[in-house]
């Protein structure tokens, strides 16, 4: 006996549509996810990317201890931020401090 499987893909209206619709929600945090590969000056890794929304931060308690998270008019506005790991700069022999400002290429 086989398995069938099907999917559908959730758009960002479907986030919005959830937490305006929804009661109990107090957030909805829509990620998508996969590897690419990421270039920092002439040095290029495969990392895995995730594409968030600005409120992941507060969602997900994370704290920045170096720059700064994007911002809710960064996503209306469709700008390409990046935020990187803590372990991140050093894969490209930065450190935290330097690569802040940087130009960080993803696919390209």
């Amino acid at each position: 006996m086989g398995v069938a499987a099907s999917s559908q893909t959730l758009e960002a209206s479907d986030a919005t549509a959830l937490i305006e619709d929804s009661t109990t929600l107090m957030a909805v945090v829509p990620e998508r996810s996969g590897t690419e590969q990421v270039k920092v000056g002439n040095q290029n890794r495969s990392l895995r990317i995730v594409g968030t929304t600005a409120n992941v931060a507060e969602v997900q308690d994370y704290h920045l201890d170096t720059g700064a998270m994007f911002l809710p008019s960064d996503d209306s506005a469709k700008r390409s931020r990046a935020v990187v790991g803590s372990k991140i700069p050093a894969m490209f022999n930065e450190t935290a401090e330097s690569i802040v400002g940087e130009t960080i290429y993803v696919r390209g």
